[in-house]
This record gives structure tokens, sequence and C-alpha cells, in this order.
């Protein structure tokens, strides 16, 4: 087989790539929702009055419970496209709101792009290596 690969023989592991990717992706919501919920709540209750959704309380549990579920959902490998999506729509809610108030969210532009970018590639290749998505 001839590529333009400089290392070729490392090409047949590509089925472990959405599996570190989705492992990572998971913990990083898990930490996210942790945060929220135990170390951050009336901080992140009033982030989430001042965007503007009126109903600060409601979205601060909504989206805390979806990226800690969603986050171990990855980890596990359990319906991993569906979960890409949704956590894709609360990443480019921070994006939306990073770029429209930068000083409302720690991490910056550059990170949440990233994730949103992995999310993505969960979507299209799916659970990968070790995935109860690979039973059903």
């Amino acid at each position: 087989m001839n590529t333009l690969s400089v290392f070729p023989h490392l090409l047949t592991f590509g089925f472990v790539v959405p599996f570190l990717l989705r492992i990572t992706v998971g913990i990083i919501f898990i930490y996210f929702g942790y945060t929220k919920i135990l170390k951050e709540k009336e901080r992140r209750i009033s982030f989430f009055n001042e965007i503007g959704f009126g109903r600060g309380l409601l979205l601060f549990w909504a989206v805390s419970f979806a990226e800690i579920i969603g986050g171990i959902f990855l980890v596990v490998g359990v319906f991993t496209q569906v979960v890409a999506i949704v956590l894709s729509i609360i990443t480019i809610g921070a994006i939306c709101t990073k770029i429209r108030k930068p000083d409302l969210l720690d991490n910056s532009l550059e990170f949440f792009l990233l994730l949103l970018v992995a999310l993505v590639s969960l979507l299209f290749l799916g659970a990968g290596f070790f995935a109860m998505d690979l039973l059903m």
C-alpha cells in the first residue's frame, strides 16, 4: 500500500481515536457539571440569569445534568452520536456567550472550539473501541 503517511502502520489503529476522544470529552463534561453543581452553584445561576434566559435556575440544572449524564454516557459509550449532538448544542451556546460576553466564562474561545470539533468528530466517527454502542 502506497501512502503519503510518515507512519503508515499507525493507521491500522484508527479505531482507537474515537475511543480516546470519547473518554476525554466525557471526562471534561463530567467535570464541567460537577464543578457547576458542587463548587460554583451561585455563580453559575447568576451567569444563566445574566445571559438573558430569565429562568436561570431551571437552565442551570438542565445544563448541569446534561453535562454530567452526557459525560457519563460518552465515557461508557452509550448513545454516543445523540449525546454528541446535545453536548454540541451546549458548546455552541458557550461559544456564542464567549464571543458576546468574554468575561462570563473561564475557558478560552479556542478551548470551546476544540471541544466542538471533538464532539462533531464523535458524531461522524461513532463511539469507537470499548463502547456499549457496539453491542446494540
